[in-house]
């Protein structure tokens, strides 16, 4: 997962790059036209429901763009990480991806402050 080709035509939405535990972290993985999604990951390893039944990952294809939703619930502070889409350049038709780092603030931290 090195290769950063067509970054230009896919993208992380996120409302943030903080929570804190127990919120619900929603992140959108969007690519500029109709193309094919591979997955998210978090310090390169995938994501899935099967893995963590706290994690949702949903696919929408709307006109010229695709995107993929993942959705966290019930956040923990080791839910920090780099979070990283991975998808099908539509013009190149190579892997390309895009990261964000997210940070889960701990309740600790808030009892200690």
């Amino acid at each position: 997962m090195n290769y950063q080709l067509g970054v230009d035509r896919i993208k992380i939405v996120v409302p943030s790059k903080d929570f804190d535990e127990d919120q619900t972290l929603k992140v959108t993985c969007e690519l500029v036209c109709k193309g094919t999604m591979l997955g998210w990951y978090k310090d390169g390893r995938p994501l899935s429901s099967a893995s963590d039944p706290r994690v949702n990952i949903t696919f929408v294809a709307q006109n010229d763009r695709t995107s993929m939703d993942l959705v966290v619930e019930r956040l923990l502070a080791n839910d920090s990480g780099i979070y990283t889409c991975e998808a099908v350049d539509c013009i190149t038709g190579q892997p390309a991806n895009v990261s964000k780092e997210i940070t889960i603030n701990s309740k600790l931290a808030d009892v200690l402050g």
